[in-house]
């Protein structure tokens, strides 16, 4: 690595350039850098002089001065087509609210063809007062005609009315399928609400009986899109959980008829109550590896575990007020032998995995899982997220692995979340998996109004205590460049600032290594690259010319 203040020889690996960039502060490079990109690809690092010869009257010539720049940013953990394939046939419901009155989701209700679910979300699913009445009851008395899931996103827990419980043919005699929980009545009846693997069947079945109008979809995505891009992003890591429905088609479209605008690896999310097998058997006829293209298909989702915040994250120590009475130490969507077994065998089919673990028994069945599957090969790619509690013993075993760890919310809110001592003192450290040489990662996570740019998302961390944020400004960009690359095995193609990867690159318009975290948090992105070509340009446009002349 270069650093800045050293006399270095200019490097180039062509005999001109497509563009050229000069006048700004190229991050971790000396003063009076530039960058000449060839084919989307970096071509020449080097002095301003050097780079003279390679200037032709077809070169584009980027003056960026006053600006800083940088690998593009990787965001290693989104949900957009979730986002997109949600918003077109759900509802928000209140389940807070004891009036009477139409709402929105009751009108939709009235407004759906004959087979179709309605399809609804909400916020604290587990939690709601609803005084004497289960969920099932609450659903019925406003929905008493059409089968209706609500989901609380992301959560893997969903309420069901009686018309939907019969539909999924669950009664009293129904067993719990592997990765789920039916809750049920003292009566044994079920009371509406289910988590785990169950959820995700039900909530793929209530999206079977809506046609996706993909006009719609696409046009949303050009929004969405524009977010990532105007927040620097030219990578991103896709957890989506309805590639079964649409998904991953859509995502294929995109691919072949759109301008993707940023690289897109995709992650179908494992089933523990569908055979391995057969998924692997499905996996294998997806499989996407082409690490010069922008779509990639390489990699799983796999929930081991349900949320610390709901009391479903898998503990080693019970819960002071368990969430399911029958699961005190919360749940496993995956058991550690399913799970074992599922690391082991991707290594078959050349995949990798991205592993959602939030309690310490979870985290600590993947990395046993993790540590069997290395017997096997050093290749795959593990990243564990989500993780709020570790056994201190384990911290050295991320490095040893080779596993990333990827935080989407910031840490501190974690140690507040600690119902007793025990729980609080394993509260997981940013600071000690530094301190062994873990590749660590943030992520922004949401969209919309919930999307947190990383800018911002980098402020925040480093404003955190010690324990709980990243060692300083360095590391903070690392985590969302190099580190995430990492995580998704394309570090030899993007995440840094190196002869031959691709010109992914984001200016700003400050020097982010000579700024406070307030001052880094209003920072503004002006322009966007992805394989050299400019995917998003602020209104403070940075001035472009062609040509040889008035350059040095």
């Amino acid at each position: 690595m270069l650093v800045a203040g050293l006399c270095v020889e200019p490097v180039f690996a062509r005999s001109s350039v497509d563009t050229l960039i000069s006048g700004g502060i190229v991050y971790n490079m000396p003063p009076d850098t530039v960058i000449g990109i060839s084919d989307g690809k970096i071509s020449y690092l080097g002095e301003g002089q050097g780079a003279k010869a390679l200037v032709t009257d077809t070169t584009t010539r980027i003056d960026a001065k006053g600006a800083s720049i940088y690998p593009g940013f990787i965001d290693l953990h989104t949900h957009l087509f979730d986002t997109i394939g949600f918003e077109n046939v759900s509802c928000e419901v209140d389940i807070h609210s004891s009036s009477s009155s139409k709402d929105a989701c009751q009108q939709r209700a009235e407004e759906l063809e004959s087979g179709q679910w309605l399809v609804g979300y909400a916020k604290g699913l587990l939690t709601a007062n609803l005084k004497s009445l289960t969920p099932k009851e609450w659903l019925d008395a406003r929905f008493p005609h059409v089968p209706v899931v609500i989901c609380e996103p992301h959560s893997s827990v969903i309420w069901m009315n009686s018309v939907a419980l019969q539909q999924m043919k669950i009664n009293k005699h129904s067993v719990d399928p592997i990765g789920a929980k039916i809750l049920r009545t003292p009566q044994k009846v079920a009371s509406g609400v289910v988590l785990g693997s169950l959820s995700e069947m039900v909530l793929e079945e209530a999206l079977r009986t809506h046609e996706m109008d993909m006009n719609q979809v696409l046009n949303r995505f050009e929004t969405l899109a524009l977010d990532l891009q105007k927040s620097g992003i030219t990578s991103i890591g896709e957890s989506g959980g309805f590639w079964n429905h649409g998904g991953l088609q859509f995502w294929q479209k995109v691919a072949q008829d759109y301008n993707l605008g940023f690289r897109v690896s995709v992650r179908p999310r494992l089933s523990p109550f569908k055979g391995v097998n057969d998924q692997l058997v499905q996996l294998t006829s997806m499989y996407r590896n082409d690490l010069n293209a922008l779509f990639l298909l390489n990699q799983v989702k796999i929930n081991v575990d349900g949320q610390y915040r709901l009391g479903t994250a898998r503990l080693t120590q019970p819960y002071d007020k368990a969430t399911v009475p029958s699961e005190p130490n919360g749940l496993f969507y995956f058991t550690p032998t399913e799970l074992n077994t599922w690391l082991t065998r991707l290594e078959e089919v050349n995949f990798g995995a991205y592993i959602h673990a939030e309690g310490d028994a979870a985290v600590e069945a993947a990395l046993y899982s993790i540590q069997n599957a290395r017997q096997k090969s050093d290749d795959q790619r593990f990243t564990i997220t989500g993780m709020q509690f570790i056994k201190p013993v384990q911290y050295p075993l991320f490095s040893e692995m080779g596993v990333t760890v990827n935080f989407l919310f910031n840490a501190v809110r974690r140690a507040d979340l600690a119902h007793d001592q025990l729980n609080h003192a394993k509260v997981v450290s940013i600071k000690s998996l530094e301190h062994f040489s873990t590749s660590v990662a943030l992520s922004s996570g949401g969209f919309g109004a919930h999307y947190t740019p990383p800018l911002k998302r980098i402020a925040e961390n480093l404003q955190q205590p010690t324990k709980y944020r990243v060692k300083d400004i360095h590391k903070a960009i690392e985590a969302y460049t190099i580190e995430p690359a990492k995580s998704l095995g394309i570090e030899s193609v993007t995440g840094s600032l190196v002869i031959g990867k691709s010109a992914d690159l984001v200016f700003i318009d400050k020097d982010l290594t000579q700024l406070s975290a307030e001052q880094i948090a209003k920072s503004t992105v002006l322009l966007t690259m992805l394989q050299g070509g400019i995917t998003y340009q602020h209104e403070k446009a940075l001035p472009m010319t062609s040509g040889s002349n008035s350059m040095f």
